[in-house]
């Protein structure tokens, strides 16, 4: 524990150094990256043994097929120009190892007792020797844990351990790089999915779209290996590299369905199944000890081939129905988005089978090198489609509840209609009625305006007259109008002072303006009532109270104007 944390403090140290020189001293910084990087392919003179067989390698690396179901191979060379500080470095996948000097077992990477498992982990090996070394013979132990007629030879590598390290650093951190950004992708559209888990209009698998992306990542990080330079648990993290790609063929399977079937496609349930089975039952496998993950990972694999297949064949079969339908408004539309899908779902297999051909027949560790660019344009483009259809259902929203609004306003005065008061009134019935009022409102002379002038001048009179009812009350409640020149308005905690106040306010500014004759005056009679559960059962009957008291003010008004 404590050699890997010296390890990890030194690469931190290194990195960091790396970057103040390249910021600092430009034209030394090319020279300290490639002494960071001093190592060679230490591929030659290598002798192989077997129980059965003997054979002299002309490069590295290999695979070495044995006879009989072998898994053990022995490498040895004798070591010459061996300067002190440095290393003989290899990666070791699904392997266990050990190495010699001189027949002395000096190193070992062998599963412990208590993991059940045959393969200790992935790892990178190191050897450190000195100048003492020359002439001995080194001798590395390889047993293979699971290929029954091959051993997988790995590249070995002479330099320092430093200059190792960051020579596959440099080569991988690009790739890992691009499985961080389908983390933070994942944990992006998981984020704005939570935000918005009360809104219905966000795009039909968004979720399982964000666990694909966040499980494909994270297998796809583990699969870089860099871990294997800083953590001590490698053999728990392979088990999380295995299990994230499980996962992520569950989550693939129900976005696929949720995005294009709503689903409901009994094929893909029915792989959905099969995906959580084969998860619970290779899990519980591998904790019993009976069978490693890398013992079934190929059923992983079907599966996920078979779902992408007859994810292909259905989105043929829906452009098909939709070139033959001409009279579908949205067709170019949905011909697009599933176009789209069909080339990033082609793109996905196509590196899915690139790299599960890599896994079982060449000896490179990362396994998802090829993966990793089709799951991010997968699941660049598939987000992208989303968050469109999701900008797309807002604006129809946006939309409806304009023509909502529009339904509840009065065209001419543009105060709410009757039937947004009827709305208004029975939800507050059924709420809280104690702090509300009612002031009822009506026009004096409307009928003579009409009768003497035209529509026209009596329709100016009832817009003239709201737009003060709604500048003088619009602070208490909402204005409604319920009859041709007869206003409400709905008020909250107005008493019955200030309510005079704005009555008296009103009635002057009606009195001040131009009207056509002496005779005509413009004036709104208006009246009160709070809502008082000695006398009322519910604001209806606060609001006949308030209409009793409009009238004797209209009648007030009339007397005033003669």
């Amino acid at each position: 524990m404590q050699k890997s944390k010296a390890v990890y403090i030194q690469i931190i140290g290194y990195l960091l150094f790396i970057i103040c020189t390249i910021l600092f001293l430009p034209d030394a910084s090319r020279h300290l990256w490639q002494g960071l990087k001093d190592c060679t392919v230490y591929d030659k003179g290598w002798h192989a043994e077997t129980a059965t067989q003997v054979k002299d390698l002309d490069t590295l690396p290999i695979f070495f097929y044995t006879e009989n179901e072998e898994q053990d191979i022995w490498l040895s060379k004798k070591l010459e120009n061996i300067s002190n500080g440095d290393c003989i470095g290899f990666f070791s996948f699904q392997q266990q190892v050990s190495i010699l000097l001189d027949g002395i077992t000096i190193y070992e990477f062998i599963p412990t007792t208590y993991a059940n498992s045959s393969t200790p982990g992935n790892k990178w090996n190191f050897l450190p020797l000195s100048e003492n070394d020359n002439g001995k013979t080194v001798t590395i132990h390889i047993y293979q844990c699971y290929s029954k007629d091959r051993v997988t030879i790995p590249t070995i590598y002479y330099g320092t351990q430093a200059g190792i390290t960051m020579n596959y650093i440099s080569s991988e951190l690009p790739r890992v790089f691009l499985s961080l950004v389908m983390i933070l992708f994942g944990v992006l559209i998981g984020i704005f999915c939570i935000l918005n888990r009360q809104r219905t209009d966000i795009g039909h698998g968004l979720q399982w779209l964000a666990l694909f992306a966040l499980f494909r990542g994270i297998w796809g990080t583990i699969e870089g290996n860099l871990y294997s330079f800083f953590v001590s648990r490698l053999l728990l993290m392979s088990q999380i590299s295995y299990l994230s790609l499980k996962l992520a063929v569950v989550t693939y399977l129900q976005f696929i369905n949720a995005f294009m079937f709503d689903g409901k496609n009994r094929i893909f349930k029915i792989l959905t199944i099969c995906s959580i089975m084969e998860f619970w039952i290779t899990t519980a496998l591998q904790l019993l000890g009976i069978f490693d993950f890398a013992n079934t990972v190929f059923i992983t694999h079907v599966i996920l081939l078979i779902a992408a297949v007859y994810a292909c064949f259905c989105i043929m079969r829906t452009l098909n129905n939709q070139r033959k339908d001409t009279m579908a408004i949205l067709s170019a539309k949905r011909k697009n988005t599933h176009f789209a899908q069909l080339l990033c779902t082609l793109i996905v297999i196509v590196t899915s089978i690139i790299d599960m051909i890599r896994y079982y027949t060449t000896n490179s560790p990362d396994v998802a090198r090829y993966t990793r660019i089709g799951d991010i344009i997968f699941i660049t483009t598939m987000s992208l489609a989303l968050f469109l259809d999701f900008i797309y259902l807002i604006r129809i929203g946006h939309k409806a509840a304009l023509i909502r609004e529009e339904a509840s306003l009065d065209p001419m005065t543009k105060l709410r209609n009757r039937a947004s008061f009827e709305k208004d009134i029975e939800r507050i019935n059924k709420k809280h009625r104690k702090e509300n009022s009612i002031i009822v409102l009506d026009l004096n002379n409307l009928k003579l305006f009409n009768d003497q002038h035209g529509h026209d001048v009596g329709d100016q009179y009832i817009v003239t007259a709201s737009e003060l009812i709604r500048d003088t009350f619009s602070p208490w409640g909402n204005a409604y109008r319920i009859g041709g020149d007869e206003f409400c308005i709905i008020a909250e905690k107005l008493t019955e002072q200030k309510f005079m106040e704005l009555q008296a306010s009103i009635e002057q500014q009606m009195n001040d303006m131009f009207t056509l004759e002496d005779s005509l005056h413009m004036a709104v009679a208006s009246g009160y009532a709070c809502f008082d559960s000695s006398k009322d059962t519910n604001l209806r009957d606060t609001m006949k109270r308030a209409d009793e008291q409009m009238y004797k003010r209209k009648i007030e008004l009339k007397g005033e104007a003669r």
